[in-house]
């Protein structure tokens, strides 16, 4: 969940794993499917890219809070936001160690 999740993506979290999600009934028509997959009725959130609005200039800061200069990051990125497990253990460990030597790599 992030902190700008509408309440209609909040409600969908809470719908059983066994049922299959059709589309938008009434109740969630204003809702996105932009960046979400719907697996067994369960939603999955995908991870979003770091992004900056005007790269040219000599201080930008990136979505996740990293600040650019130059060429370099300056500030230490301290979590990948976004980043939401499917639910299930499989492939946990090898998720979570790439996901912790990109944070490594990135704050080398």
């Amino acid at each position: 969940m992030t902190k700008d999740t509408t309440l209609d993506a909040y409600a969908l979290n809470f719908m059983p794993f066994y049922t299959e999600y059709q589309g938008p009934t009434k109740e969630f028509k204003d809702y996105k499917f932009e960046d979400t997959i719907y697996f067994r009725g369960k939603e999955l959130q995908r991870e979003k890219p770091a992004t900056t609005s005007n790269s040219n200039s000599t201080n930008d800061r990136l979505s996740n809070g990293a600040i650019l200069s130059g060429n370099a990051i300056t500030d230490r990125v301290v979590s990948v936001n976004n980043y939401e497990r499917e639910g299930t253990n499989r492939n946990e460990l090898a998720r979570l160690q790439e996901l912790m030597s990109l944070i490594d790599l990135i704050n080398q």
